[in-house]
């Protein structure tokens, strides 16, 4: 359901061809790494309207709707971390991402339990397709 290519050097969704993109494992120092960004990447796919349809409205690097986009993401990634282990280098690194993002915490106290849902839901959904084989599929570099 969801094509991962893997090639280059960075880590990223690409929604107008719905595919996630990643660089090889042997470009992370520990393979935990890039477990936790692959996993991130994967939650973003999970926002097509033909998956969870999760829009936040028009988002850019720094605004409200990218912040909690990437809420969600980081979560999703914590969340398969612990189903899938590798938890604890991925909480390290979530938190000092989820940082960035503290106003929208901060500005909404309601957010939090949303976006943990959105997240839950990105896991839940991710975990279904990858029991039955669809999930991650590798696709040829592009």
């Amino acid at each position: 359901d969801i094509t991962t290519v893997f090639t280059g050097t960075e880590a990223y969704y690409l929604p107008p061809v719905d595919k996630v993109y990643m660089p090889s494992i042997t470009r992370f120092q520990d393979p935990r790494n890039f477990y936790g960004v692959w996993a991130h990447e994967l939650a973003h796919a999970t926002k097509a309207p033909h998956r969870l349809n999760r829009d936040f409205g028009l988002s850019r690097f720094g605004n409200t709707s990218y912040a909690r986009e990437e809420i969600v993401a980081e979560l999703s990634s914590v969340f398969l971390g612990q189903t899938l282990g590798f938890t604890a280098h991925t909480l390290e690194m979530n938190a000092a991402y989820l940082h960035n993002w503290l106003r929208v915490l901060r500005s909404d106290k309601g957010a939090i339990f949303k976006h943990a849902a959105d997240a839950q839901r990105a896991c839940d959904y991710l975990i279904a397709r990858s029991e039955t084989g669809r999930a991650g599929r590798s696709a040829e570099a592009a």
